[in-house]
Parts: structure tokens; C-alpha cells; sequence
């Protein structure tokens, strides 16, 4: 079975290398930096799509966006504090 180095298994799933090493070393692999290798069959292990299968972008072990904050009444953001005149 091929190799792939991390970086380019976290490219493929549409996430990011961080989030690949941490799912890889929750399976158990040794992986230290977003250059290791690992064999296809064990990372596809890893994000639970079974032996040899790869996942469309965005999917397996991808962490969920975090919320936005609603832009209801009152949720303007402050505006920028205006400078005093006293400058002479």
C-alpha cells in the first residue's frame, strides 16, 4: 500500500494538518509532523471510512464551525472611540 505524508491527507479531506496529526494520534499512529508519512489503509482506518477508502472534502473527523453570533437587535459591534479634540 502507498504512503502519504499527512499535509496531503489533511488537503484532501478539506482540513487542517493540525487537525489530521490530531485524529492520526488519537488512532494510535506515530505521527509528529505534517511531513510524516503514513500508509493510506491505516490514516483511512483512522477517520473511520474503512480500509483503502477516501473521504469527499469536508468529511471524517472535521471539527464543527463555531457558532456566529446572531445579528439580532443590539448586536452592532460598538463603534471605534473618536479622538478627544484637546490637541493644541
Amino acid at each position: 500500500m502507498a504512503k502519504k505524508r499527512v499535509h496531503e491527507i489533511a488537503k484532501e479531506r478539506g482540513i487542517t494538518s493540525k487537525e489530521a496529526l490530531e485524529v492520526l494520534r488519537s488512532a494510535g499512529l506515530d505521527v509528529k509532523v505534517a511531513a510524516s508519512s503514513v500508509e493510506e489503509e491505516e490514516a483511512a482506518r483512522a477517520f473511520g471510512n474503512g480500509a483503502g477508502a477516501t473521504a469527499p472534502a469536508g468529511a471524517g473527523a472535521q471539527a464543527p464551525a463555531p457558532a456566529q453570533p446572531s445579528a439580532g437587535a443590539g448586536a452592532q459591534a460598538p463603534a471605534p472611540a473618536q479622538p478627544s479634540g484637546g490637541a493644541g
